[in-house]
């Protein structure tokens, strides 16, 4: 299910095209109101061991950053971007665009971005080791080509209190939003309508999509299109 919103920092108008994707991709499920199920097939699984985070302000989830030595395929890397993701990179909607995509992991969206044509990709974390894996990925796993590995970058940094730069015309929030606990969600907000340029467009995936979950166990805390 895709839906069309708006999203805003405290201080600005709403001048964001927001798109919120509900997957189904036969991967990780979690119920829905509706007795049918959401997948994610880059869902934390239970018992992550807590001692990998590198969080650098208070309310970042524990575990945000890969385990110690984890491969593609395990575990929750499934060694690619989420189907319903490249599906809709297929309709042209990253061709030319400036694209930004915190939380990036191994660096799996920012291929894809490039592969459907996006000008330039900068995937941000804020574990060096994650970063490390990306730059690696990239370089040496990806089968991109030099020229598209030259149209992507990958910063070491806070997202939420250092952003990853200005007037990006395409955001991919996956796992991002999800790592973090709900207190956070305002410079979540905040910190995309800075990086986005005005009418710019972010795609983002949630789950667990859970109304009876607890919001604030996590993570992955759960989510729902509102609160986006």
């Amino acid at each position: 299910m895709l839906l069309l919103g708006s999203l805003s920092s405290p201080r600005d108008p709403p001048v964001l095209h927001v798109a919120v994707l509900l997957l189904d991709d036969g991967a990780h499920h979690f119920p829905v109101r509706d007795g049918q199920s959401v997948a994610c097939p880059h869902a934390l699984p239970a018992g992550l061991p807590q001692r990998h985070a590198s969080a650098s302000h208070a309310g970042l989830a524990p575990g945000t950053a890969p385990p110690s030595g984890l491969k593609p395929g395990q575990a929750f890397d499934k060694s690619g971007s989420s189907p319903r993701l490249v599906q809709l990179l297929s309709n042209g909607v990253a061709k030319g665009q400036r694209c930004v995509v915190p939380g990036c992991g191994r660096g799996y969206d920012l291929a894809a971005l490039v592969t459907a044509g996006a000008s330039h990709a900068v995937g941000v974390e804020i574990s060096n080791t994650a970063a490390a894996a990306a730059r690696a990925y990239i370089a040496h796993d990806s089968a991109l080509t030099s020229e598209q590995q030259e149209r992507i970058t990958v910063q070491e940094a806070d997202y939420l209190q250092d952003g990853a730069g200005t007037d990006y015309d395409l955001g991919v929030d996956y796992t991002f939003f999800c790592a973090l606990h709900p207190s956070l969600r305002p410079s979540w907000a905040a910190a995309w309508a800075k990086a986005l340029r005005p009418g710019g467009l972010l795609i983002t995936l949630i789950f667990p999509v859970d109304p009876a979950a607890d919001p604030n166990h996590g993570p992955p805390f759960p989510g729902k299109a509102p609160a986006v």
